[in-house]
């Protein structure tokens, strides 16, 4: 069964720091198996709520792929780049 990771990014409070993140998130996703659906700034909101700057949906072969990739030591390192530049939310999605 697929597993989804669904981020919002409220807000990128430094774009350069949050660059160095992606551009380190990329190739660990991909080792496990994630692959990019979509990332878009082109974000409108439907309803009266703010939208988020930025969107992104990764694919992940199964919720255990999902899982090794945000929970290993390489991704724990990275983590602090995305936490201290944005606001964010993540949500995973399962088949």
């Amino acid at each position: 069964m697929a597993a989804y990771l669904h981020v919002e990014v409220s807000r990128i409070h430094d774009p350069v720091m949050y660059r160095r993140y992606v551009a380190a998130a990329r190739p660990l996703v991909q080792t496990s198996g994630g692959t990019y659906v979509l990332t878009s700034n082109h974000v409108s909101a439907l309803s009266d709520h703010e939208p988020p700057e930025r969107v992104v949906l990764i694919r992940f072969p199964d919720r255990q792929s999902l899982d090794r990739c945000f929970r290993s030591a390489d991704y724990a390192a990275i983590a602090p780049l995305r936490e201290s530049s944005t606001e964010s939310r993540a949500i995973i999605i399962e088949d």
